[in-house]
């Protein structure tokens, strides 16, 4: 019911962020090393993920005003006031932990998200219900790319509305497939990425075994 409220203020305003172009990162080849070279095996060109850190940095900024005014102007007593403060505050902790994985990834490629890109909310989500509109229609064969699909979007999310939609399609597509098709490794790969990226835009620490240290 509180992700419903929330999606529901979300889809009367808008969202909290501001609307802006979508990044784009650019394809790629050898990796260069260096202040100038490039990033994630070579994928990313340095500048590029340094541009996207800065641009998020400035959303973070500018949706830190909205959380402070919202907070000193909600008295407790207007429900709508306060899903829209909760929408905000959750736009916040995964803008963030988007950051902070960019910043990681000009240090070490396995940090480095798939996409630099911000995926769009599928139009046929139900912002009110967060349940997909129409037939969904499952297959073993499609599910290798769905599945690094949903990684993809699941780490390039910047709110909390995006992760909610990423989980919904996760859902959906594990309901619906045979363990087999589960368990089939690079798809499973997929998933336990998508899973990372999900709880670290949820403010958590991960819950996957870390390595130990030597």
């Amino acid at each position: 019911m509180k992700r419903a409220l929330v999606a529901l203020a979300l889809a009367a305003c808008g969202g909290t962020r501001a609307t802006e172009s979508t990044y784009h990162a650019p394809t790629v080849g050898g990796d260069e090393g260096g202040a100038g070279g490039r990033v994630a095996g070579g994928r990313f060109a340095r500048a590029d993920v340094e541009q996207a850190i800065k641009a998020e940095q400035d959303a973070l900024a500018a949706l830190d005003q909205k959380i402070v005014a919202a907070d000193e102007a909600d008295n407790g007593k207007d429900p709508e006031a306060s899903v829209r403060r909760a929408a905000m505050h959750a736009d916040r902790v995964a803008g963030a932990a988007f950051v902070a994985q960019l910043e990681a990834c000009l240090a070490a490629a396995e940090a480095c998200p798939p996409s630099l890109d911000e995926p769009q909310i599928g139009a046929d989500f139900d912002l009110a219900t967060h349940q997909f509109k129409g037939a969904f229609e499952s297959s073993q064969s499609k599910w290798p790319a769905a599945a690094a699909s949903i990684e993809a979007a699941a780490c390039g999310c910047r709110t909390g509305l995006c992760i909610d939609w990423v989980m919904a399609d996760l859902d959906r597509w594990e309901a619906a497939l045979p363990a087999s098709a589960e368990a089939e490794e690079a798809s499973a790969t997929h998933v336990v990425g998508a899973r990372e990226c999900i709880w670290a835009r949820l403010g958590k620490k991960s819950r996957l075994p870390q390595p130990s240290g030597e």
